[in-house]
């Protein structure tokens, strides 16, 4: 009875501990996760988690031995990106009845770490195809992970050097591949949101001739329900932008959310009034409008 109970103290005392590694690189929400996963299945549960941190780290490890070194304007790229012929193939993939030559193509691609449209990776996570999933999750997983670290450590960076803007392009960078990739925790979630908020109004103030950071920052602040802080980002876009379409395009986006429907089709009118030719985004949604004006 002895020996249990001093086994069942070690055990508790290396969960603490691993936890408390955890919690430093992953935040205390994680660890804490992690540490009800421990006791509600002892034993298990430790080592699943042991195994699924050295799988990462070795992710990360390969990845960062591979992986050649990008420059400060690919790093920071707020754009979608362009256009991909490698994404097409991968696309067809699901179209494929012979299960085995699916599983093969889809799993080659995931270690040689070819597959980076979210797209596609959560179409993979819910594939019939049990392997498919497994892997498809495995490296969404280490993904988040990584950049979580990342993160954190340009946030130590940034509490040392708060007026470094390299620095705080970068962060800004990641914070948006981080809420693009899908997380789940609301948490992290919302903590990521309003940190990327934060960083996009210092950007805005740095660079205001820019306007893809009052669009970023702007679309945040609609996807947060902050609707009356976006209202204020879309006049000083307008005011500073004054002859471009994007504040409009953001204003049309902002009553969308406000269901505005006469200031709305003010924005429409003054879009379509514009002495410029316009993009095709803001054809669309003239379009689009027109046709919901018919309709009523």
């Amino acid at each position: 009875m002895m020996i249990l109970v001093m086994l069942a103290a070690l055990y508790i005392v290396i969960a603490l501990a691993f936890e408390i590694v955890i919690s430093r690189y992953y935040g205390i929400v994680q660890a804490a996760i992690e540490m009800s996963l421990i006791v509600l299945l002892p034993g298990f549960g430790f080592f699943l988690l042991l195994f699924l941190h050295l799988d990462i780290f070795l992710f990360n490890l390969r990845k960062g031995s591979i992986e050649p070194e990008k420059d400060e304007e690919e790093v920071f790229s707020l754009q979608d990106r362009g256009y991909n012929a490698e994404i097409i193939p991968m696309n067809d993939l699901f179209l494929l009845e012979d299960a085995k030559m699916k599983r093969k193509y889809f799993t080659d691609a995931i270690r040689q770490d070819m597959v980076s449209n979210q797209n596609i990776l959560h179409k993979a996570v819910y594939d019939e195809d049990r392997e498919i999933a497994y892997f498809a999750v495995s490296l969404m997983t280490a993904k988040l992970q990584a950049l979580s670290n990342e993160l954190f450590h340009l946030e130590q960076k940034l509490k040392k050097s708060p007026e470094n803007i390299p620095l705080l392009k970068e962060y800004a960078a990641k914070l948006k591949l981080f809420l693009d990739s899908g997380c789940e925790e609301q948490m992290t979630k919302n903590k990521q949101q309003r940190s990327y908020i934060s960083a996009l109004a210092v950007l805005n103030q740095q660079f205001p001739d820019q306007t893809i950071y009052y669009v970023e920052r702007i679309n945040m602040l609609i996807i947060c329900g902050q609707l009356e802080e976006a209202r204020k980002a879309c006049q000083e876009f307008s005011a500073q932008h004054a002859d471009k379409e994007e504040p409009i395009l953001m204003e049309i986006k902002l009553y969308q959310a406000l269901h505005d429907a006469k200031k709305l089709q003010e924005r429409v009118q003054a879009l379509k009034a514009l002495p410029k030719r316009l993009s095709p985004e803001a054809l669309r949604i003239i379009r689009f409008w027109d046709k919901e004006v018919v309709h009523a």
